[in-house]
């Protein structure tokens, strides 16, 4: 069985590249190709360059049609539509194949495939005309459908989708600029359902700067049109969710390039799956339990998990999480509500054992009133300097009466800190790290707008004041949170429900 296989070029005013993407077509060892070439009506060069490819008898059928389009994804439809192969492959005017042997070992791996609509291949980027260095991969192994929701595709070059497709679900929304490809895959993946695999080979070499990344604009385009996408096909659409997927890039670069990972490098198994770490985080789901023990309770963000990845926090025996903030839900493999601590709060019943509150932090007297209210116990307080997490320490009570729920109200990491010392050093604790909820709680500082919560835009909230420090205090964690990735001894997380 040797299937027909359909390769679409679009092009306009590509005669920097053209030639080295028509050789590739050309040099392949596997016969059944047709090659569909569609310009915009260049030019320079390139029209030239492509009737020089069609005068020296590559072998292969060619079609060529050069006419006004309407964008990029008008042109690509019109190739699909003027090709007859059973898979077609989207071979852009600056991309390559891998090896001359690239579609054979492509047709081996899909021809007799009959569950599988849509095929996805890695592939490496080069910079400039050097070929031969390579600067990052993009895997498609790990890509899994939810990843559409953070504005995260398979490589679109390296893509092979059935003809019957396109004829049956339709083709490229040509109103897109810059996310057409996008669009298509959440249609065919999330609406449609259909079924794909993703291999681990790479078929293609593709230039950097790819539209999407050319400028800050055509980023901002990408964004704003992923995000109508995701809204058109009534998909969860969040901003937020779509800016990680900047971070992703850096860590394809920053591993391939300080790793010199292989071919086989996953970005994503080392960021989602944390299958192989040593310890277990654990999630709180019934908070009513916990109280029967010592505990430390913390809310389970990203600003945890940087700084414990940087050792500045660590996980103990008693130490539990609340499921706080997006990375709780990356974390998990299973659904878990994320609850923010100011949900906690409200809904958090104490036990008859529980005879005070003492907060350790600042305590308005808003804070204080709705403790005493809620609750109907005496509230203490010990307010606490603004200064590192080891001279705080110092302004700690030396013993807490064990029928007292401590409430820490400082940020991560000096809470967890604080609340590590006061267990190391008492017997019976119970403490939650609870940062500013309480003040959102009691009305000292103005809730997020349930927009921005709905769409965990809620750190944009927080931006608005103290701006500059919690911006580098953003970056900040991030930055530990991905070398928290990196370190061999840190590769995975195991979350445990409780």
């Amino acid at each position: 069985m040797h299937p027909k296989f359909s390769i679409v070029t679009v092009c306009k005013n590509s005669e920097e590249t053209i030639r080295y993407t028509l050789n590739s077509v050309k040099s392949q060892t596997y016969k059944n190709i047709e090659h569909i070439i569609i310009d915009g009506i260049s030019n320079d060069g390139t029209i030239d360059i492509i009737n020089e490819y069609i005068n020296s008898d590559p072998q292969i059928p060619i079609t060529f049609i050069s006419e006004k389009d309407e964008g990029i994804y008008d042109a690509i439809n019109k190739g699909i539509k003027n090709s007859n192969g059973d898979f077609i492959s989207i071979l852009n005017a600056d991309d390559i194949f891998h090896s001359n042997k690239s579609v054979e070992k492509i047709v081996e791996y899909i021809k007799n495939d009959k569950k599988n609509d849509i095929f996805f291949f890695g592939l490496t980027y080069f910079k400039n005309d050097n070929f031969k260095k390579i600067i990052r991969y993009y895997p498609s192994k790990n890509f899994k459908k939810w990843m559409l929701n953070f504005g995260i595709i398979p490589p679109h070059p390296a893509s092979i989708i059935k003809k019957k497709v396109y004829d049956n679900f339709g083709y490229y929304d040509k109103n897109f600029k810059i996310s057409g490809d996008f669009d298509l895959f959440l249609r065919l993946l999330k609406k449609n359902q259909l079924s794909f695999i993703s291999f681990d080979f790479n078929t293609i070499k593709m230039k950097t700067g790819g539209a999407s990344g050319k400028n800050l604009f055509s980023y901002y385009v990408s964004l704003k049109e992923n995000y109508i996408s995701l809204k058109k096909n009534k998909e969860f659409a969040s901003l937020f969710f779509l800016l990680l997927k900047v971070p992703s890039k850096i860590l394809q670069y920053f591993l391939f390039n300080q790793l010199k990972i292989n071919k086989d490098f996953q970005i994503f198994n080392n960021i989602i799956k944390y299958k192989s770490f040593n310890k277990k985080i654990k999630i709180i789901i019934n908070l009513d339990k916990i109280f029967e023990k010592n505990f430390v309770l913390s809310g389970l963000n990203l600003a945890f998990l940087g700084y414990y990845f940087n050792k500045q926090v660590k996980l103990y025996k008693n130490l539990y999480h609340w499921p706080d903030g997006i990375f709780s839900k990356l974390l998990n493999t299973k659904k878990i509500e994320k609850i923010p601590g100011r949900k906690l709060l409200k809904e958090m019943i104490l036990p008859k054992n529980i005879k005070k509150i003492h907060v350790l932090g600042v305590l308005g007297q808003k804070s204080k009133l709705y403790l005493e209210q809620k609750y109907n116990i005496d509230v203490l307080s010990t307010d606490l300097p603004y200064a590192p997490a080891n001279k705080i320490i110092n302004y700690i009570p030396k013993r807490f009466d064990e029928n007292t729920l401590i409430l820490i109200t400082l940020p991560t990491p000096k809470q967890e800190i604080i609340a590590e010392f006061i267990a190391e050093n008492q017997n019976n604790y119970k403490i939650i790290c609870i940062g500013a909820s309480l003040a959102m709680c009691s009305g000292e500082e103005k809730v997020v707008p349930e927009i921005l919560d709905k769409f965990s835009l809620e750190f944009i909230w927080r931006l608005r004041s103290d701006t500059r420090r919690r911006i580098i205090r953003l970056i900040q964690t991030f930055l530990y949170f991905t070398k928290g990735i990196l370190s061999k001894k840190n590769r995975g997380i195991i979350i445990e429900e409780i």
